[in-house]
């Protein structure tokens, strides 16, 4: 019997697994990819240091208590005056939460409903016909993916999930020589720009950009997707061997003047022993081109904090 299972290996499903850690409540993690981390993705090349998604990040993470827990307190750089950025890829604040979990992990596998069981359990069934049952669940996954979970279960959170909103948003991140830049250069295309001269990420000389690009299409197109960035690469005359993009599926709902209540409402359906976590529920003001880090982990706590209580009760309940 599993006390806890956390269905998504991202950020917020992390933060979860390491407050249940510290708790010592067992728990199962559940991840669809070969990887953890979710969106949160470095590459390097020679030398180079380039963030898939989450690049500049909101300054509040920088005071964090989980930075200082997990030996991270040098690990950022200030790159403007309200962000910051890992000097070594933001994949370092993954890996070093994934070293700290020792529960079981489940990889590659994908959860195509839950329940509620008999016994009073929860059901989590896998998409290779699996059933497992927990005490507690915490669902750290996207609202698109979240809403056919709930389909035949809590069908009124379907309702509410379902007319969430995204739109394709392709983040580059290039390292470009400075002699090849120019300040006239704007990138009117970009939606946000981000610039860094910090020589942890980029060899002197050098400066490295991430931007994002609205795309009116499939983020499942990565031949289309790399053909936009070269384009507005070549429409500046900007000469990059080395580029890393990343498109992933921006929420727009998060920008809704009704998204606040719409979580509320969610957050009132759900069972007491049920937690949905992660970026598309956030209630903190979403900044276009910075990932609230702190909000995603606070998120992860604050879930672990309610198994916790939730577990505790149903106990005294049956000693009863």
């Amino acid at each position: 019997m599993r006390d806890v299972v956390i269905v998504g290996g991202g950020l917020t499903g992390l933060a979860a697994a390491y407050e249940l850690e510290k708790q010592q409540i067992p728990y199962t993690l559940i991840e669809v990819k070969r990887r953890l981390g979710g969106s949160i993705q470095t590459l390097r090349q020679d030398n180079r240091v380039l963030d898939g998604a989450a690049f500049a990040i909101t300054s509040e993470l920088q005071q964090h208590p989980f930075m200082a827990e997990l030996g991270l307190t040098d690990a950022l750089f200030s790159l403007s005056d309200e962000a910051v950025a890992f000097k070594n890829g933001t994949e370092t604040l993954i890996q070093a939460l994934a070293e700290k979990l020792t529960a079981p992990r489940m990889m590659r596998m994908a959860v195509s409903s839950i329940g509620e069981l008999e016994n009073g359990h929860f059901g989590i069934c896998l998409e290779n016909g699996l059933l497992l049952d927990a005490k507690a669940m915490i669902l750290a996954l996207p609202a698109r993916y979240a809403e056919r979970l709930f389909y035949g279960y809590i069908t009124p959170i379907t309702e509410l999930l379902l007319p969430y909103k995204y739109d394709t948003l392709v983040r580059a991140s290039v390292a470009i020589a400075l002699d090849d830049w120019r300040d006239s250069i704007t990138l009117p295309e970009a939606v946000f720009t981000h610039t860094t001269f910090d020589e942890t990420r980029i060899p002197a000389g050098n400066m490295l950009k991430q931007f994002g690009i609205r795309y009116e299409g499939a983020a499942t197109q990565p031949e289309t997707m790399l053909k936009l960035v070269d384009s507005v690469l070549r429409y500046y005359a900007l000469r990059s061997q080395y580029t890393h993009y990343w498109a992933e599926a921006d929420p727009l709902s998060c920008y809704a003047a009704d998204h606040t209540q719409t979580m509320i409402a969610i957050r009132e359906l759900l069972p007491a022993g049920i937690a949905l976590i992660g970026s598309d529920y956030t209630l903190s003001p979403p900044r276009l081109g910075l990932a609230n880090l702190a909000d995603r982990i606070n998120q992860g706590i604050q879930a672990a904090h309610q198994m916790k209580t939730f577990l505790q009760n149903r106990q005294q309940n049956r000693d009863r």
